[in-house]
């Protein structure tokens, strides 16, 4: 499972946190029911595609492949834990995916 960052209201919100101390790593977030299809055409300024999450939204997707990005991790919490990979090349999206299993959700 790979949980996407970056529209549907499902009546509440969610932070994500830390699995190892516990630190918010995230504003609150409205849950979608599914990842978006990626939109066409490229941001005219960055030249970068643009996300396929609305900002203050998230979603989760299923699959056997683990978080994308050639590096894996790559982003770590203040406690030093890697919780994440940043996917930004130019080819696709620029996403960050949480680790399920590094991070978890608090509905408030």
């Amino acid at each position: 499972m790979v949980l996407f960052l970056a529209a549907v209201d499902n009546g509440g919100v969610t932070v994500f946190l830390c699995a190892k101390c516990g630190t918010e790593l995230t504003p609150r977030l409205t849950a979608l029911p599914a990842v978006p299809e990626m939109p066409e055409g490229r941001d005219e300024k960055t030249r970068r595609a643009p996300a396929t999450v609305p900002r203050g939204h998230y979603a989760v997707e299923s699959g056997c492949c683990g978080p994308t990005g050639t590096d894996g991790l790559n982003r770590a919490c203040a406690c030093g834990a890697r919780v994440a990979t940043l996917a930004a090349d130019c080819f696709g999206p620029y996403e960050l995916h949480l680790d399920p299993v590094r991070v978890y959700p608090f509905d408030q």
